[in-house]
């Protein structure tokens, strides 16, 4: 594609300017979806490499690392306790003030709220 221009006091400018078609009207919809809000978080990584360099350590026999090993099943059992909260939470909806992170249904509730027009 060739631009034809022509040189002006300020510069460079196109000969014709494109004008904005609106094919769509630009305001939100009334809903959101939930597909991206899946966490990409890895609890536990820090317990985990402790146990792996004990076992390493150790040839790989279970019996020298059992403190390591409880360490990361205590925390994996936390992190499934919040994990199970925050589910609960957001099954709820409630809207907490001055929240930063918002889940979809809570977006969802304040769209229903105050929807566009």
């Amino acid at each position: 594609m060739r631009l034809t221009c022509f040189l002006n006091k300020r510069g460079w400018l196109p000969e014709n300017k494109v004008e904005f078609q609106e094919l769509l009207p630009l305001k939100l919809k009334n809903s959101v979806s939930g597909k991206g809000e899946r966490s990409a978080e890895n609890p536990c990584v820090q317990e985990m490499m402790v146990l792996f360099a004990c076992l390493k350590k150790s040839e790989f026999h279970q019996s020298p690392c059992s403190k390591e090993i409880d360490t990361l099943n205590k925390c994996y059992k936390t992190h499934q306790v919040t994990v199970q909260k925050e589910k609960e939470l957001m099954k709820m909806g409630i809207l907490t003030p001055g929240a930063k992170d918002l889940n979809h249904r809570q977006i969802g509730m304040l769209l229903k709220r105050f929807p566009t027009k």
